[in-house]
């Protein structure tokens, strides 16, 4: 049964410890920079097909935080913390070891299957994976998974490092303790 309340919920799974979001476009980063500044501890690992986008990613990351230190919105201290174990990696392989995977890939349901395929054959059991889709259903991304009830969408707002709002979606398959915790962790972070 899913918290009325997500701040009332006591979660049964730990803090993330290593995040990896897949697609260091145009949202990916920018979900990545939000979850560093709110948990700067985690490892935060951006995948993509190219290294370009990549480093391009990386780079705003950093560029994000020196504008913080700026403003006034953080130390340079805070900043070296959230800027801290952020890497990039062209290879499936690094998300052996991820606590959730993100993917924030092109709207293509086809590109998404394959996708989650990779991770899925990846990942541990429990491993959360979710969609940053804002079109795609649920029921049909994640339709080709063994373990579809850890999966479900995770639809960031732009600019996902500031804006307030994620709709957290609570499919059929989905776990809802996966719910419950998802709707805690944006509620804790800020969102």
């Amino acid at each position: 049964m899913t918290t009325a309340n997500p701040m009332l919920h006591t979660p049964e799974r730990a803090l993330p410890r290593h995040v990896a979001i897949i697609g260091a476009g145009t949202i990916g980063p920018d979900i990545g920079y939000y979850l560093k500044s709110a948990l700067p501890q985690i490892r935060l690992t951006l995948v993509d097909v190219s290294q370009d986008a990549i480093d391009r990613a990386l780079q705003r990351c950093h560029d994000y935080a020196k504008k913080a230190v700026a403003r006034g919105k953080m130390n340079a201290q805070q900043a070296a913390t959230v800027t801290a174990n952020i890497g990039g990696s062209l290879d499936y392989g690094v998300l052996a070891d991820c606590d959730w995977v993100i993917e924030a890939a092109t709207e293509n349901l086809v590109l998404k299957r394959r996708i989650f395929a990779q991770v899925e054959a990846v990942v541990g059991p429990d491993t959360l994976i979710t969609s940053n889709t804002s079109s795609l259903p649920a029921a049909r991304i994640f339709s080709e998974l063994k373990n579809k009830t850890r999966a479900t969408v995770t639809h960031f707002f732009a600019p996902a490092w500031r804006n307030p709002a994620v709709e957290v979606i609570a499919w059929n398959k989905t776990d809802p303790a996966v719910i419950d915790y998802l709707r805690w962790l944006f509620c804790i972070t800020g969102k």
